[in-house]
């Protein structure tokens, strides 16, 4: 069975005077990362490692006709599955047991669903996103310092900008798909309209 990943391809320039990366963000569908590398790349002298980052992320460190290049998988997953991947209950799932004891000694149990606030699940996908921008942007920087040519510059903001407006789309589906859930089943409409103002700004 096929799934979605979201992934980020990085093309280290080996020149001594060039550190820049090359960026590409994309969304793919595949049953096996590591044979759609092996695709990508048909070059019989292909190296690749493979790691397995915490947050279930596949990392391959890629060298293929002399150029180093790194491609990561981050699957993207519904509600259901960043819970239960998490080890996080949804709020249908989660109930609280209460023990009382009156005073001649009877004991009364009952549960009932408790109300919780926010959940995220990709915090640590956000918080990794927004590093690769910031190295990113260092590197931008550099390059102005250098006085490298203006086209050169303007593609790498490109790449940071869609890197970006991908981060901030993984929020805002986290803030959907958590914080407003939980805001609609208790009746929250101030929530809500913070988060219509939010999407405003962000679309514009």
């Amino acid at each position: 069975m096929k799934k979605s990943y979201e992934t980020v391809w990085e093309i280290f320039n080996e020149c001594a005077n060039n550190q820049m990366r090359d960026v590409f963000f994309d969304e793919i569908e595949t049953d096996d990362p590591e044979a759609y590398i092996r695709q990508k790349f048909p070059d019989k002298n292909l190296k690749y490692e493979k790691t397995v980052e915490a947050d279930g992320s596949l990392v391959f460190d890629i060298e293929t006709s002399g150029i180093r290049q790194r491609f990561t998988f981050t699957e993207n997953l519904n509600r259901a599955e960043k819970y239960q991947k998490s080890g996080e209950k949804t709020m249908s799932e989660e109930k609280h047991t209460h023990v009382h004891v009156l005073e001649d000694g009877t004991v009364i149990e009952h549960s009932h669903d408790h109300a919780h606030g926010h959940h995220h699940t990709n915090t640590k996908a956000v918080l990794n996103r927004l590093s690769r921008a910031i190295g990113h942007m260092e590197s931008i920087k550099r390059m102005v310092e250098e006085g490298r040519d203006c086209a050169e510059v303007l593609i790498q903001l490109s790449a940071v900008k869609a890197a970006i407006n991908n981060t901030g789309k993984i929020i805002l589906e986290d803030h959907i798909e958590h914080c407003i859930v939980d805001a609609v089943e208790h009746g929250d409409t101030k929530a809500i309209e913070e988060l219509n103002k939010a999407i405003d700004r962000f679309v514009k």
